[in-house]
């Protein structure tokens, strides 16, 4: 009887343990998808304001006539 109250006892402490080991990843795991959510919504007002720059750079470049530069990278025999 007295080894089964031990035994019991023991299964409940390894329980809580499990349980908590659980609880603590599940809120990180939480924490984690806030997070990703973010700046998923950083990332789109980021592009927004990018697209925007480019929008006023284009409109100054046209309103001075100025010629758009040559793509950059490497020179292909077929770019002629």
């Amino acid at each position: 009887m007295f080894t089964r109250d031990i035994e019991i006892e023991r299964l409940k402490a390894e329980y809580l343990s499990l349980r908590s080991a659980q609880d603590s990843i599940l809120e990180n795991m939480n924490v984690t998808a806030v997070t990703l959510i973010q700046m998923q919504e950083s990332i789109a007002r980021l592009q927004e304001d990018v697209s925007a720059i480019q929008s006023a750079l284009d409109a100054i470049l046209d309103h001075f006539d100025i010629p758009p530069k040559p793509p950059m990278g490497f020179r292909t025999d077929n770019d002629d």
